[in-house]
């Protein structure tokens, strides 16, 4: 099962595109069974968050946490900085959420993007998944992962 949640406007379509990257992946990793969670958030609360559990004080694009159980995880999208760093690097904001969702996904699968190698690999699986989901190469070559 995938559940979304919201405490801000999305853009028309997110929901939808968001839940069937999930599908996606969750097919293509044979996770059919697993549960992912997504919420939508602010600034205020992806500060929150990450002042709480990464000791950083600034918003974040992205962050995972990782489940047990059935219950894979829960991915947090904060909205207004995914949107501003989609029209900074040039893309429409559908391949921007994608590549959260994507990358965020590969998080609570294990991948760590915390070392060079670690975030290469990441941003390689990444890119890979996203060519399969129909994004073209020129919209994902320009996408590197803020929430490294």
């Amino acid at each position: 099962m995938i559940d979304v949640g919201k405490e801000v406007p999305v853009p028309r379509g997110a929901i939808k595109l968001t839940k069937n990257t999930l599908k996606f992946l969750l097919s293509k990793f044979g996770l059919e069974n697993k549960d992912v969670s997504v919420y939508f958030c602010n600034e205020r609360t992806i500060i929150d968050l990450n002042t709480q559990y990464r000791f950083n004080e600034e918003p974040t694009d992205v962050l995972s946490f990782t489940g047990e159980g059935d219950f894979l995880g829960e991915i947090i999208i904060c909205v207004p900085v995914a949107l501003r760093q989609a029209e900074e690097s040039g893309v429409d904001w559908q391949v921007e959420f994608a590549m959260l969702v994507v990358h965020s996904f590969l998080h609570l699968l294990g991948y760590d993007d915390e070392t060079e190698e670690g975030f290469a690999e990441m941003v390689e699986v990444q890119n890979k998944l996203l060519k399969e989901l129909g994004y073209e190469e020129s919209s994902i070559g320009r996408l590197i992962p803020k929430s490294r």
